[in-house]
């Protein structure tokens, strides 16, 4: 009998130590190295020392692959090292990785579902989805986690409503905008007018729709350069004062920026005069009416319009023993605060 065959079955690693060193070039030399890797992991393992004993695990394969309890006691302690690394890791698509490829009756599983449940529920905010919500939730495989993902769930929820608070507050100021028309002129048939007034618009510059009202003062004039009176020094004489209230819907249809839209809108005007020069009393009515398609460039802060007003029948300014028209074109400047 070698002296091999009567340790192959042994348990000692002195003596498999002896044997490697006194016989290196032994045909039984890996059968005997393995047998020593294997049996120093166990020692290992036995006492916990689970770093070293997956040192010498790996070391007894480079002699012949692991099987039966070896095997079985490398591949726990294998997965136990990969838990441990997972449990330092805070990248949640790494932890989700590895929960994927456990099996549902591992040791690890709860505790790593658990531990992804608090990452997902840690990062939620502001901006989270309710599938992100119950996504942490689903994960979480205990009473005490579970609660603390709904407190995470909470104060997300929390934030968001006080974000659609401040939203709903926000679009109501930029939805109802109060705004100064700086400007409006027009000229047609030798009659000027020009003034100033106060707009308000509903709906935000770049809805698709917005409703226009206001009150603006009109001075109007006579002027027609070509003319030459001998009775007058000026072609340029007062006839009156007037205050239109326009109420109109306008379509902005058209980006001509970042933070502008092409436009088309109509306006109704009601028209009451309010004072007449004294060549002219009794000439101007005392209300008007008109309709005013109109072209323009709108934004957050202003808007330009070129307009075109028509009066209806026997509610033009004037009354119809002047031979003055009843039609004028124009244009204006307004500033929204």
């Amino acid at each position: 009998m070698s002296e091999w065959d009567s340790i192959i079955d042994t348990n000692s690693i002195p003596l498999l130590k002896e044997y490697i060193t006194k016989y290196p070039s032994s045909p039984y030399i890996n059968s005997a190295q393995y047998r020593y890797h294997v049996l120093t992991a166990e020692s290992y393992y036995e006492s916990k020392n689970d770093v070293i004993a997956l040192q010498w695990y790996n070391a007894a394969e480079d002699y012949a692959p692991l099987s039966g309890i070896y095997k079985a006691h490398y591949n726990e302690l294998n997965e136990k090292s990969e838990f441990e690394k997972i449990k330092k890791s805070a990248d949640i698509e790494t932890v989700r990785a590895y929960l994927n490829g456990l099996s549902g009756d591992s040791p690890y599983y709860t505790e790593v579902s658990n531990y992804l449940a608090l990452l997902l529920g840690a990062q939620l905010s502001i901006w989270s989805s309710e599938y992100d919500m119950n996504q942490a939730l689903f994960y979480a495989k205990d009473k005490a986690t579970e609660t603390k993902v709904k407190a995470y769930v909470d104060e997300a929820k929390r934030l968001q409503r006080l974000r659609n608070a401040s939203i709903r507050r926000t679009n109501g100021l930029t939805r109802f905008t109060f705004g100064w028309n700086l400007f409006h002129a027009d000229y047609f048939d030798s009659i000027l007018s020009f003034g100033s007034g106060i707009r308000f618009r509903i709906g935000s510059w770049d809805d698709t729709l917005n409703l226009i009202f206001g009150a603006e003062y009109s001075y109007i004039a006579y002027w027609d350069i070509d003319d030459d009176y001998y009775w007058r020094d000026s072609s340029f004489f007062s006839i009156g004062h007037v205050i239109d209230v326009p109420v109109g819907l306008r379509l902005n249809f058209a980006n001509t920026g970042a933070k502008s839209k092409f436009y088309i809108g109509c306006n109704a005007i009601l028209g009451y005069q309010v004072g007449e020069a004294n060549d002219y009393k009794g000439d101007l009515r005392s209300s008007s009416i008109a309709i005013e398609p109109q072209i323009g460039i709108a934004g957050r802060y202003m808007d330009f319009g070129i307009y075109y007003r028509k009066y209806f029948n026997g509610k033009s300014i004037f009354y119809n023993k002047l031979n003055y028209s009843d039609q004028k074109i124009g244009l204006f400047l307004t500033w929204y605060m």
